[in-house]
């Protein structure tokens, strides 16, 4: 179909789930919202435009409640529709989200284009591996904007301080990657088939159990195609070039948060089993960390982060600060990102005006001031040359 067509298609649904009129007035509520916005980052070595784009969001939700005291429901449907114009890079029309939720007692199932969120900590969320991300930009992190929206069976329970949640993706999707990595093209992976939803599919359990003491644990396996990128070398058409490997792996994992005061306490930890690597197949990553919050509203974060390898670890710290001024219209705040064992050394100083209460200009950097010791390679090492402004301006309505 005509990408044009597709995408006036698209927005005519979204406006008429949302806006039209509802079957029975009394038993409907609808939640709408939309931004506008622009993104520019100005790369510094070189000296050009590497995201000069304008953008578009819809979200809408429609949610229907049962008038039964005793049997109470929710049915909802919610939707969500972004889009890019970027002549620098791609323009994009994409479905964010379009799926149909039922919950009742203790039991909720949503179906259809989402995204789930698993782990506590911020930097490389290494426990957030349910949907694939965009890694177009690698030092764009914002979660909510790179992870993949992926059509799944999402099935919670929840049985008083237990939660249970079943997760199952029949059709998977990949990580979508860079168009080249240091000056090497990257090959488009291989698209899964809708005819083999079962050889194919993702699935996973995370169990969950919040203490008397408020100490929040969770624990949870996901049988999926590896999230970290992994390249094979090859000539293609006589030029070398990079083709991601897509294999199936196992992970195991644990998240922990706990407040105590003004302090929280939070962590991750992943056992990646079967990981498509040439010498070592099994990896374990960590992360620690801790928040603390001063009456005067410093928010200052730490966290250590290690890799495990059979003959390998790498190391690194993370420490974020923030402080709002002038009643929080203006929020400076800086993030750190070191190697202890490895060249990585990442600074990203943020300063963030909520002009009003709809309209937000954030200007950023992020700064790579690696070690040029190529035998302490950590996750930034091809980024050296990457130095960045980052502007972005956003109207929310």
């Amino acid at each position: 179909m005509n990408s044009k067509l597709f995408g006036a298609l698209l927005l005519l649904f979204h406006i008429g789930l949302h806006f039209g009129t509802p079957m029975a007035k009394a038993s409907w509520t609808r939640h709408r919202d939309a931004e506008l916005g622009y993104q520019g980052a100005y790369r510094l070595d070189g000296g050009r435009f590497t995201r000069n784009r304008f953008y578009g969001i819809l979200r809408g939700k429609t949610l229907w409640e049962s008038d039964d005291p005793e049997t109470p429901s929710q049915f909802s449907i919610q939707s969500s529709v972004r889009g890019f114009l970027d002549p620098t890079d791609y323009d994009e029309l994409s479905i964010r989200a379009l799926n149909l939720n039922w919950t009742r007692d203790h039991f909720s199932i949503t179906v259809g284009a989402q995204e789930v969120a698993w782990g506590e900590t911020f930097g490389f969320f290494i426990s957030d591996l349910v949907n694939p991300r965009n890694l177009r930009d690698p030092l764009f992190n914002e979660l909510n904007w790179i992870r993949e929206p992926t059509t799944i069976i999402n099935t919670q329970f929840f049985l008083g301080k237990l939660n249970l949640q079943f997760i199952l993706t029949p059709v998977p999707r990949n990580n979508d990657f860079p168009e080249s990595i240091d000056g090497i093209s990257v090959l488009e992976p291989r698209e899964f088939s809708l005819d083999r939803p079962i050889q194919d599919a993702e699935y996973g359990i995370r169990a969950g159990y919040l203490f008397d003491s408020g100490f929040d644990l969770s624990t949870f396996y996901f049988r999926h195609w590896n999230r970290n990128p992994v390249f094979t070398p090859r000539i293609s058409n006589g030029e070398l070039v990079l083709d991601p490997i897509v294999e199936r792996t196992h992970s195991f994992g644990a998240s922990f948060s706990q407040t105590l005061s003004d302090w929280v306490f939070r962590g991750d930890t992943v056992l990646h089993v079967d990981m498509p690597l040439p010498e070592q197949r099994t990896v374990s990553q960590s992360i620690l960390g801790t928040d603390f919050r001063t009456e005067d509203g410093w928010s200052l974060g730490a966290q250590y982060h290690l890799d495990l390898w059979a003959n390998e670890q790498r190391h690194w710290i993370g420490t974020r600060f923030e402080k709002p001024f002038f009643r929080d219209h203006l929020v400076p705040e800086i993030f750190f990102f070191r190697g202890i064992n490895n060249a990585d050394f990442w600074i990203q100083p943020q300063i963030t005006w909520n002009i009003l209460d709809p309209l937000t200009f954030s200007l950023r950097a992020d700064l790579i001031l690696n070690s040029i010791d190529s035998s302490k390679k950590g996750y930034l090492t091809s980024l050296k040359d990457e130095d960045r402004i980052l502007a972005w301006l956003a109207f929310r309505f």
